[in-house]
């Protein structure tokens, strides 16, 4: 695709093959569109192009397989059945507002742009959720994300190799069906090439506040869903600040835990149905702090679903606030 395009809210837009954001071009995608990729294909943006994606809270626009208009909506849920969005080295300015991608082999991967004070990436109230791979994979990228909810992955939710990256209000949930070999989250300052070459890559900063990381696994102080790889070679500054996170980590790098809560269960409503809201007695309830909301770059007053965050003694942790 060369020069910029729009996509209207006319009818699904289904995809065989690879659509392509060519260089200096921009996509622009209008709120309530659905996106829908045949196996094997997906979404490219190359060197300089870019993706604006215009969903709202009342129409949200939905990247997904084409068997939800093609053949059974039933297999709408099984994940791995197109490629996903991959957005090359020296994209950027990205921005993602009420969209949901599901269902592909790796939700987003953002390659070697580099970790600018602007983010390459901007997502807001998004779901990344059922991806046979990672969530999302990001090398030397700059992400910016609030009320976003990444999930159900078998592989990495979330894996950062290098970058500057901040996270607010964010949960991160893996309740995988199958048999899942990585926890979900990966923080490094490093990457291997095509070749196999270890290429170094400073990770300046890696913040997550008022966030939620949990996942399945068994419920002991031997399981991790956070995994921190260092090259003593390379910088990594990471945060986690008033979160709940699977992790003994905070015993090795005190100073990158603020007030968090240890394995504690944030009670989700109900995750065999996928559902990440808070449920009645969730130790996440109230207990966020105000000032993340306050500085953060993104509006995070109100949660994923509208609702207000500061309206009662303090703030839900992750995307989403309790409601009854």
């Amino acid at each position: 695709m060369k020069d910029d395009i729009e996509f209207r809210n006319n009818k699904p837009h289904v995809i065989y093959g690879n659509l392509v954001v060519d260089s200096l071009s921009t996509l622009t995608i209008d709120e309530g569109c659905q996106l829908c990729f045949h196996k094997n294909s997906g979404l490219i943006v190359k060197n300089s192009g870019k993706l604006k994606v215009n969903g709202t809270l009342a129409n949200p626009v939905i990247f997904r397989s084409d068997t939800y208009v093609n053949f059974s909506p039933l297999l709408d849920t099984i994940p791995g059945m197109w490629n996903g969005i991959w957005l090359k080295s020296g994209s950027g300015s990205h921005e993602l507002n009420y969209t949901e991608i599901r269902n592909s082999d790796v939700g987003i991967l953002i390659d070697s742009c580099n970790a600018a004070s602007a983010p390459n990436l901007t997502l807001y109230n998004c779901k990344i959720k059922n991806t046979i791979s990672c969530g999302i994979l990001a090398s030397s990228a700059s992400i910016l994300a609030a009320n976003c909810e990444i999930s159900n992955c078998g592989g990495y939710l979330l894996a950062l190799m290098g970058g500057n990256h901040d996270f607010r209000q964010c949960t991160f949930a893996n309740y995988w069906q199958w048999l899942r070999k990585t926890p979900s989250i990966y923080l490094g300052n490093s990457y291997n090439g095509i070749l196999g070459e270890l290429h170094l890559t400073d990770l300046q900063k890696a913040y997550f506040g008022n966030c939620i990381v949990y996942g399945e696994y068994r419920q002991d102080t031997t399981r991790t869903e956070l995994v921190v790889y260092k090259d003593e070679n390379a910088a990594l500054d990471f945060t986690f600040d008033h979160c709940i996170v699977v992790s003994n980590l905070y015993k090795k790098y005190p100073a990158s835990f603020i007030e968090c809560k240890y394995y504690a269960d944030p009670l989700f409503r109900n995750t065999d149905h996928w559902d990440f809201q808070l449920d009645t007695l969730s130790p996440a309830m109230n207990i966020g702090l105000r000032n993340i909301i306050n500085f953060s770059p993104l509006n995070i007053t109100s949660d994923i679903n509208g609702m207000s965050r500061v309206s009662d003694s303090g703030p839900d942790l992750g995307a989403y606030e309790r409601t009854e």
